[in-house]
């Protein structure tokens, strides 16, 4: 597994299939192996540059605390790295809100933009105390019980209910990749300090932005608010889904990801 320097932090990442590239950054807690629905569906299409946010994964845990800008930085050493001058940048939950700071900050590393589940920060429309406790894993008392409440965070209870297969499939990836606390306190910290709402004109890349209407996590307001700020911008709203849309949905979101790309 190949890794860079990154503000002397060691980042790890894989490079999957061929194309344009397409540079995947991941939400909160979350690896790289969680691409792996995207990878099977468009490494056919394009390059994909997948890699472990600092304080995850294979990647390091920094002692001192770090922001967005930073993360920001990791996912452009990662293109640094693999001698990539610019691609597509797609960002997930956190990762999208990674995603937004490479926009700003290394404008010119970016062709389009995918935002999706995401916010501009400043609490928009926060997530309601239960998601809340759901997703710091407030009141659980081992690893399963983590995994188990981030399905509920993820997915609504009549899909966890539906798709009981798919489910467990799903802690157990969770599982086997639970991050440190540490690093999980570290990126939580860079999502509260997260606000790019007064920013958003200044993204001046072809953006499609993403939500599910049942998203309960980052309800779909978030979503508007990107769309509407971003001067090219458009939403698209996958009905039927809450925020794990990348995982249940996977060959609609491939689907569309793709068009906007390849338009």
């Amino acid at each position: 597994m190949p890794k860079t320097n990154s503000q002397d932090v060691e980042i790890a990442y894989e490079v999957y299939g061929e194309g344009e590239p397409l540079l995947c950054i991941m939400g909160l807690g979350g690896t790289k192996e969680l691409w792996e629905p995207q990878i099977e569906g468009l490494q056919d299409k394009f390059r994909l540059f997948v890699f472990d946010n600092r304080g995850v994964g294979a990647s390091a845990v920094p002692k001192s605390p770090w922001t967005m800008a930073d993360m920001a930085r990791d996912a452009v050493a990662v293109l640094d790295a693999e001698g990539i001058s610019s691609a597509h940048v797609l960002g997930v939950s956190m990762g999208g809100m990674i995603a937004q700071h490479v926009a700003l900050n290394h404008s010119e590393r970016v062709r389009r933009l995918i935002l999706a589940a995401t916010t501009a920060g400043a609490f928009i429309a926060p997530p309601g105390p239960e998601m809340l406790q759901l997703l710091t894993g407030a009141g659980a008392k081992t690893p399963q019980e983590v995994a188990r409440n981030s399905l509920r965070a993820m997915f609504t209870q009549e899909f966890i209910d539906r798709e009981a297969e798919f489910c467990e499939k799903m802690m157990a990836l969770q599982l086997r990749y639970l991050p440190p606390r540490r690093g999980f306190m570290g990126q939580m910290n860079a999502v509260m300090a997260h606000n790019t709402q007064g920013r958003l004109p200044e993204i001046i890349h072809e953006t499609l932005v993403i939500t599910g209407d049942l998203d309960e996590l980052v309800p779909p307001r978030n979503s508007e608010v990107l769309a509407a700020g971003i001067p090219q911008a458009k939403l698209k709203v996958i009905p039927g889904t809450a925020h794990g849309f990348f995982f249940d949905r996977a060959s609609d979101v491939n689907r569309e990801v793709a068009a906007f790309l390849s338009a």
